[in-house]
């Protein structure tokens, strides 16, 4: 029993001593890695100082840049202020000179307008004295009832319009202009209409192109009449003058009878009526006695009339060209004519004349 109790006191001695071993090596353990981790958080502490020192060198750093695009910025700001102002300085000086150009061009036009009429009016006034003393066949035969034999051309010399159609508005007031306050714009028998636009389609004419789309007119012993057309053909007539009396004037009139019994416009007897303006003599003609001589003033602004390879005759509006549709295909145009009256100190640009509303005075000369 003794032996067992001494076997059990030394067991848990032994036991003792290895459980106070065993802590006292793990209390060395846990010190080295308390002195370790110490240390390593002391690493941690410089790293962290060094890392805060570093970071707030390039706040500086940055924060002199900023201060430095900040001054820039404002300098920038004044200079683009200074640019607008400039700027703005500028377009009130293009303004300014712009509108003194347009008063520039606007007198221009004015002073080109009075001198236009002033050379019109000395060309008249010499017209109608060397009318006077030669070639007028309106003042020599009618007013002074000389008897010739003679070719006489035409000339035209104003152009009366209407406030409206004289036709159905007996108030419409006419208005005599000279003839070189307009032009015409002209499209030539052949022209290919496959390969024209709006622009191309037309050319400008000036006034005068009239007077050579006008027939010739021979006169034989005061009787006999001849108009020789420009397409070749001629066409013989009587010759008659006619008295009307008026109330307030007597009317003269032309009348040349027809061989042919037509009363068409494009044949048949013609009436040409004479009139007075500030004692001068003219031939009055309207725009369906012109398409009776052959002049083919367009009654319709928008409209060409062209010829197809079969010899039909159709109307096209000039705004469809070119047509793509015909591309390759031939349309020839049929010869037309459009009255412009040019742009004054009234007009603001040129403007189409309805022809057909329009009186036409001609001047009749001897040729040759």
């Amino acid at each position: 029993m003794c032996q067992n109790c001494i076997f059990a006191v030394l067991q848990k001695i032994f036991v003792t001593l290895l459980l106070l071993g065993h802590i006292y090596t793990f209390g060395q353990s846990k010190k080295e890695q308390i002195t370790i981790l110490q240390s390593k958080l002391e690493q941690c502490h410089l790293q962290d100082s060094l890392f805060r020192k570093a970071c707030e060198e390039k706040l500086n750093k940055y924060s002199d840049y900023i201060d430095q695009l900040k001054a820039q910025q404002s300098l920038l700001e004044k200079h683009i202020s200074s640019l607008n102002d400039s700027l703005k300085q500028d377009n009130e000086q293009r303004n300014s000179l712009y509108n003194k150009l347009t008063l520039c061009n606007q007198a221009l036009r004015n002073t080109r307008d009075s001198l236009e009429f002033a050379q019109q009016e000395l060309a008249d006034i010499n017209l109608a004295s060397n009318n006077n003393q030669t070639g007028d066949f309106l003042n020599n035969y009618y007013i002074n009832r000389q008897p010739i034999n003679t070719t006489l051309g035409f000339q035209l010399a104003k152009i009366v319009t209407f406030n409206g159609d004289p036709y159905y508005n007996s108030n419409s007031i006419p208005n005599i202009h000279n003839a070189n306050e307009f032009y015409l714009r002209h499209v030539p028998d052949g022209k290919n209409l496959s390969k024209c636009d709006e622009k191309t389609l037309m050319e400008k004419k000036n006034i005068s192109f009239v007077n050579k789309l006008m027939p010739s007119i021979e006169i034989l012993k005061n009787k006999l009449v001849t108009m020789n057309y420009r397409d070749g053909k001629d066409e013989n007539l009587l010759f008659n003058l006619t008295n009307k009396p008026l109330e307030v004037d007597e009317s003269l009139e032309i009348r040349l009878t027809s061989e042919e019994v037509n009363n068409s416009y494009e044949g048949g007897d013609i009436a040409w009526s004479i009139r007075q303006i500030n004692n001068d003599t003219y031939l009055a003609l309207s725009w369906g006695q012109l398409k009776r001589l052959g002049v083919k003033l367009s009654s319709e602004p928008n409209k060409i009339t062209y010829l197809t390879s079969k010899g039909y005759e159709y109307n096209l509006n000039i705004s469809a060209l070119p047509d793509k549709n015909y591309s390759n295909k031939p349309l020839t145009a049929i010869e037309r004519c459009w009255l412009f009256r040019k742009r004054n100190h009234v007009l603001t640009e040129d403007t189409l004349v309805e022809s057909e509303h329009c009186i036409f005075l001609f001047k009749l000369t001897e040729e040759g």
